[in-house]
């Protein structure tokens, strides 16, 4: 019998909605590179300009997105923030850019 592979989304990119208060967050499944995101338009096309973006900027730099951080980051164990989606999703929320598009 096969076991069964759970799918292991990250949080990458906070986006702040241009046109109403809002804030969406795209994830990315590390095994299949797929994205998704939680803004309205997601949740009955399936794409978005938020996932768009993604899959955008990870193609001009090699397949891999570049996460941008504030100055402020702080030097943590990369082992620990990438251990658990959910200390991946703090560290994003914490130090991640916002990007409005």
């Amino acid at each position: 019998m096969k076991g069964i592979q759970v799918a292991d989304w990250k949080t990458i990119q906070i986006f702040l909605s241009p046109y109403h208060p809002a804030v969406y967050e795209t994830e990315l499944d590390m095994t299949t590179s797929e994205t998704r995101c939680n803004c309205p338009t997601f949740s009955w096309k399936r794409e978005c300009r938020h996932t768009t973006y993604i899959v955008s900027k990870a193609r001009d730099n090699d397949g891999s997105y570049p996460l941008m951080l504030r100055e402020s980051a702080e030097s943590e164990d990369i082992d620990e923030v990438t251990a658990t989606s959910e200390s991946f999703r703090s560290f994003v929320l914490k130090y991640g850019k916002i990007e409005v598009i």
